[in-house]
């Protein structure tokens, strides 16, 4: 019994004296190694960001509360995502001098979502603190902020703020004003948990994080409720507008006078996220009135499989049409099983939405995407059993719409992908320069991926390469500065060098960045594929990683990292 209790008193001695440990300071230098900031340019192209992210949470961060509701994790102190993504400073480039201001943050900010107006001449972003989310507006001119007072955030379902076209007022999801304490978990449950079925034989997938009882719906539509507010930035002043509810995506008109709601609602599910529950899909004016309803899907939990939704699917504005919703249906029901001529329809209804929706163009296989121009759309269908992607230009506007192949490939084949269309940062349509318009791709091939920027002639269907990343580096084109594609930002790195961004103009290029290797011991790690064969003659491989000092034949601690493989058994 003795001997018991020396052990227990060591135990709990050793327990009370143990901290957090840390690798040896060789390896703690390439972990603390800073990240390299990332860029973004602005809508106008007349300034880009720099923003440094944080690379590792700390403790401090990973012990906040969480709480798993409906597919996410939320943290009721901030009425935020847990472990959130930030950036700790941000950096503001001038275009095309290359001027570099710094913007000023809080102290100990934790900034995220940078978002600019669109007229390019100041830019928002949030700043999560302990006790919840603020919004803040900053000057690229001198790269002052301000907070606007008085406003908290939410930032649990979809992004919690963005411009409107004005280019002064700010539409936020805020948490509602005197919405009282969190809802608190009953001693005795209020009935039994039940669980119903629809009594027909269908694939379920497996998510995390999901609802387990009437106290978690009560979390989470108390937590994930927002109220929609129109914020002016010149003077602060806030609007709230329509009711709180479990808002989603918000999304303006191109002319400026409606707004496209998505919103959450009861009965949840627990078998499914949130993005699945029963959902509203709403016209509302500037007011927050509901002018129309485009659609109530209901829990979308029976889709066949390789199939998509029965209801109304990709409901968004037409980009180059003044308030027009566009949605796709089904025809078959949304099951590939079926044989009909055509799967898709395209549908829409136009403001001020008292008429009948209208059928707009018909896809043969699968709806897969569509794009905006000035007098087109560019639309994709894939083939589910072949695999076939193809895109057509058509004119949605017409009466029966002509659509003229301009692409075609397996999906599976990157070797022949075009590229995607490059947007019009000013516009939801793509940027097109009269008939041309901008392709951006991996450049996928036998040596690896060679990112391209191509002009494309939409009347001829020819593709001009204007930029194509050298095979001994790694090049992307990171934003384009003009409707041509003359002027570009591109992001060089290789085996050698670390990430930098520079401005090109035609043949000529000047640096925005000189970054330094954050941790140029790596570039040193001996690699080596070493392969052997098993007692039992099966032929095995493995990487070897030396440090940089290895001296041949000394013995060295080694840290294996073994793949597990799993077999599954069927019965037959």
């Amino acid at each position: 019994m003795r001997r018991l209790s020396i052990f227990l008193f060591a135990f709990s001695l050793f327990a009370e004296q143990l901290a957090y440990q840390k690798p040896p300071q060789a390896i703690l230098d390439i972990l603390d190694a800073p990240v390299l900031p990332s860029l973004a340019v602005n809508p106008t192209r007349t300034y880009a960001t720099l923003s440094e992210q944080s690379r590792y949470p700390s403790i401090a961060e990973v012990s906040q509360p969480m709480l798993r509701l409906a597919g996410i994790r939320i943290n009721p102190r901030t009425n935020g995502l847990h472990l959130s993504g930030f950036s700790k400073s941000i950096e503001l480039v001038k275009l095309p001098e290359g001027t570099k201001t710094h913007v000023s943050l809080p102290a100990g900010a934790r900034a995220s979502e940078v978002r600019w107006s669109p007229d390019g001449k100041q830019f928002a972003f949030i700043n999560t603190t302990d006790s919840g989310i603020d919004l803040w507006l900053g000057d690229p001119a001198t790269g002052k902020t301000r907070q606007i007072t008085g406003v908290k955030l939410n930032a649990v379902l979809g992004d919690a703020f963005d411009w409107l076209r004005d280019n002064k007022t700010i539409i936020a999801k805020t948490v509602p004003p005197g919405r009282g304490p969190a809802p608190t978990e009953p001693a005795v449950p209020i009935g039994p948990s039940v669980q119903e079925s629809k009594g027909a034989a269908m694939g379920v997938a497996t998510y995390e994080d999901l609802l387990t009882s009437p106290h978690d719906e009560d979390l989470f539509e108390y937590y994930a409720t927002s109220q929609l507010a129109l914020i002016d930035s010149a003077t602060g002043r806030v609007t709230r507008i329509g009711i709180p509810g479990l808002l989603d995506d918000v999304s303006e008109s191109p002319n400026g006078q409606h707004l496209l709601i998505s919103r959450q609602k009861r009965p949840f599910s627990y078998l499914h996220p949130y993005r699945l529950f029963p959902t509203e899909f709403e016209v509302w004016n500037p007011a927050g009135k509901v002018t129309y309803t485009v659609a109530s899907l209901p829990l979308i939990d029976r889709v066949p499989l390789g199939g998509v939704q029965s209801g109304p699917r990709s409901i968004r504005w037409i980009g180059n049409e003044a308030a027009t919703v566009m949605w796709v249906q089904a025809l078959d029901g949304g099951n590939p099983q079926e044989k009909v001529p055509n799967r898709d329809a395209l549908m829409a209804v136009s403001a001020p939405f008292t008429s009948q929706p209208v059928q707009r163009f018909r896809t043969e296989e699968r709806y897969n995407g569509i794009q905006f121009g000035k007098n087109f759309a560019l639309v994709t269908d894939q083939g589910r059993l072949t695999r076939v992607t193809r895109t057509y230009q058509l004119d949605l506007s017409a009466a029966n719409p002509e659509p003229k192949l301009i692409w075609t490939r397996n999906s599976q084949d990157a070797y022949k992908d075009p590229g995607r269309p490059l947007a019009d940062p000013l516009q939801p349509m793509i940027l097109q320069n009269g008939d041309d318009i901008l392709l951006s791709g991996a450049g996928a091939s036998p040596t690896g991926d060679h990112p391209f920027l191509d002009r494309f002639n939409l009347t001829a269907a020819k593709s001009e390469r204007l930029f194509q990343s050298a095979a001994d580096k790694y090049e992307t084109v990171e934003a384009v500065l003009d409707k041509a594609g003359t002027e570009m930002i591109i992001r060089r790195e290789s085996v050698t060098e670390p990430p930098n961004y520079y401005l090109r103009r035609g043949s000529s290029e000047v640096a925005l960045t000189s970054f330094k290797d954050p941790a140029p011991q790596i570039r040193r790690i001996q690699k080596q594929l070493v392969t052997y064969r098993r007692a039992d003659g099966v032929p095995l491989s493995m990487e070897l990683y030396l440090p940089p000092d290895y001296e041949p034949g000394k013995k060295l601690p080694a840290l294996p990292k073994i793949e597990p493989v799993f077999f599954s058994a069927q019965r037959s």
